[in-house]
Formats: structure tokens, sequence, C-alpha cells
């Protein structure tokens, strides 16, 4: 595909997902949906790149961004995730995937969101962790442990050459001073990977279910477009072919665009990574920017490493992600994988 052709798809895709969230927007707003922590991304890998992640999905992250990417895998994964979020919140995320054979992949993950001293305010507990926010200014004294937790299985299936589709089923848990809710939801994913061409496209609908504590989940349609280069190819643009294949060095970039239903935001995301191979290690440097409409198109940047070392047997994997938030301070994540 041309790489006009691929900047049309990237804006035609934005235009539809606007069209889509618009009559939302104008008929519910923002703040009328629980179990908010589901719209925190997990991996560090992703958020290194923006959260630009749905076309790229392909590893242990992909659990969390595009099941449909787990029937790409060929090896097993797993990865460990710890954020100090915001407020002194702690936030972890943990996968595994692999793949089946014949075009299939399986995965496990959980997200736990904890506050484990939380001093109450309000006439009465708030019935889960969001609604510690806007409770009553009356400090009551009392210490009690907040969590938030996710469960999920999925599958994928190869459907045609090249693209794949899967669906996660997750089980959601809230307590907040032994106040707890339970839920189900579902994700749709399908992911094509052109890798004579090196780009991808991929679409997901994320936390579909019933209401949850009363309120609506928040459902989010998601799609986005990715395109990797070989760093020679780069150079050629600029050269007139006259450089040196390398396949020792590539660069990735990924658009994607989020639409939250219930709620009607609207989010652009954009990613890049920087690959840099070593023998039998490699290096990452990753960027990207966050644009939510909701708040005037104010965007928020991240910035992320990596780095693999291999051997025989297995991949080691460390990942670093910075994400700023304007308002209530940095966080910080910090991620280990392992491919065997």
């Amino acid at each position: 595909m041309p790489f006009r052709k691929k900047f049309e798809a990237v804006a035609g895709l934005t235009l539809a997902l606007y069209v889509v969230v618009s009559p939302a927007a104008a008929s519910q707003g923002p703040g009328i949906t629980s179990a908010n922590f589901l719209e925190i991304g997990p991996g560090t890998r992703a958020a290194g790149m923006g959260e630009a992640f749905t076309a790229v999905a392909n590893d242990a992250e992909a659990m969390a961004w595009n099941v449909a990417g787990l029937s790409q895998l060929i090896a097993r994964e797993v990865t460990f995730m710890h954020s100090q979020w915001l407020q002194d919140v702690g936030y972890e995320f943990g996968s595994y995937a692999q793949s089946l054979g014949g075009g299939q992949g399986l995965g496990f993950s959980v997200v736990y969101l904890h506050l484990d001293s939380l001093t109450l305010v309000g006439e009465a507990p708030p019935t889960s962790p969001s609604d510690v926010a806007g409770a009553v200014p009356v400090i009551t004294g009392e210490n009690v442990n907040a969590s938030e937790m996710a469960l999920a299985g999925a599958y994928s299936l190869s459907v045609m050459p090249g693209g794949s589709a899967g669906l996660a089923l997750k089980y959601l848990v809230e307590d907040l001073a032994g106040v707890s809710h339970s839920g189900f939801a579902a994700d749709l994913g399908y992911l094509y990977f052109d890798r004579s061409q090196g780009w991808s496209f991929g679409s997901t609908l994320s936390n579909a279910g019933p209401n949850f504590d009363g309120a609506s989940l928040p459902m989010t349609l998601r799609a986005g477009m990715a395109q990797r280069m070989r760093y020679s190819e780069i150079q050629q643009l600029y050269s007139n072919g006259e450089v040196e294949p390398s396949e020792r060095r590539d660069i990735l970039f990924s658009f994607d665009a989020a639409a939250n239903l219930p709620e009607g935001i609207l989010k652009a995301f954009l990613g890049t990574e920087w690959r840099m191979v070593f023998g039998w290690q490699y290096a990452a440097l990753r960027g990207g920017y966050k644009v939510d409409f909701s708040k005037d198109g104010r965007g928020e940047p991240s910035a992320g490493l990596g780095y693999v070392l291999a051997t025989k047997a297995l991949e080691f994997e460390v990942d670093y992600a910075y994400m700023p938030f304007t308002d209530l301070g940095d966080t910080h994540r910090m991620s280990l994988g392992i491919r065997f």
C-alpha cells in the first residue's frame, strides 16, 4: 500500500470514529461510567509508544491492547509490570501468552489497581474506589483498603492470510472497605499484518458488557495502523537509493484513534519505536503523544526504553516508560518479560 493511501486510510479512520462518537457526546458526556480503571492502558512498551498499540500487539501485551495478536506469536511469553501510579495508587499487570500452532493463540492476564491505606472521607463508605474523589469531605479517620481487579482469558485464531481475530472474557472485581462489586466484560479484536510491506491494521471493541455497579462500562471502539521500516529504507528516501541495506535497525510508526462510546470521548495516539540489534541483544527507544479531545485537544507525551538479551533457550526483556500527567503528576513504569 503506497504511503499516500495509508495516510488517507488513517485520516478516514479518525473521521469515522468521530462520526460514531459525536452523537453520544451530545446526549451523554464524560463521567457516567463505572470500572474506570479499565481505561488505564496496561503495559510498559505500549505506554512508551503513547498507547498507539492496536495495530502492533505482537507480544504478551496483546492481552491488553488487541487479543487478535495472540495468534501472531511464535513463542511463549510472560510479562510483569509495576507502576506507582497517581496519588500513591499501585498499578500491577501480568500476562501470559503463547501460540497453540495452526494459527491459534491463547493468553491470560490480570490487572490490579490498589490503594493500601486510605483515610475514609464522606458520611458513608463509597461503593467503589472511583467514588472516593467525589465523597462528602467529612474525614472519619477510618483507614481502609481499596482495590480494583480484572482477570482475563483470551483466544485468537487466524481467519485469513495475514489476518486474525480474537475474543477475551474478563471478570471484574471492585472492593472498598468490605463493600464489593463484581461483573463481566468482553473484548473483541481484529489484526491484519502485511509482512511483505511491513504495515498492519488493527481494531478492537473493549469492555463490552452489562452495567457494573449501576453504570455503563467504559466500552471503547479503537482502531489503528502501524508501519515498520528498516532504517536503510528511510535513508534511501533521501539518498536516491544509494544506501546499502541493513536489517539491524528498524523504526516502527503507529497511530490509533479511540472512542469511549458511553461518554462520547474521542482520543488520538501517536507512537514510534526505534530498535537497534547487537548480536544476541537489542535496545529500543520509544516515544509517543496522546490527545484527548474532551480536554480542548490537550496532549500528553510519553517516552520509553527497552533492552532485550537473548540466549539459546530464553529471551529477557526489561522495559521502562515515563508518562507525565499535566494536572496530577508523573508516572513511571517498569516491566520484565521472558520468552521461552
